[in-house]
């Protein structure tokens, strides 16, 4: 790839297809940076490249899952706590299995 691929009128045309579409979903703009990767020839990465240096690039959100999922530790503790067991019995299981037993007991 050579550099004089990302010409100002390029860049221009670019940013306009871009920004066009910057409200639609991730799909439709993901679909538009293939498009213009395919059109000049260069990779997808190249084009989302450009558009993070232009500043024009929306990332697609992160998942909101909510808090960081607790530590088996942390979850085998509190089962301890509980029920009088040594948190080192708990330690061997799953978390799933941590968090299921932790979430029957909240019951």
């Amino acid at each position: 790839m050579s550099t004089d691929v990302y010409t100002d009128e390029v860049v221009q045309d670019l940013v306009d297809a871009y920004t066009a579409v910057a409200d639609e979903d991730v799909s439709t703009r993901n679909a538009v940076v293939q498009s213009i990767a395919r059109s000049l020839d260069v990779t997808v990465n190249s084009v989302r490249g450009k558009l993070v240096s232009l500043g024009v690039y929306i990332a697609k959100a992160k998942d909101a899952k909510g808090a960081k999922a607790p530590l088996k530790a942390d979850l085998a503790a509190a089962l301890a706590d509980k029920t009088g067991i040594d948190a080192k019995d708990f330690i061997k299981m799953t978390r799933d299995s941590l968090v299921t037993l932790t979430d029957l007991m909240s019951e």
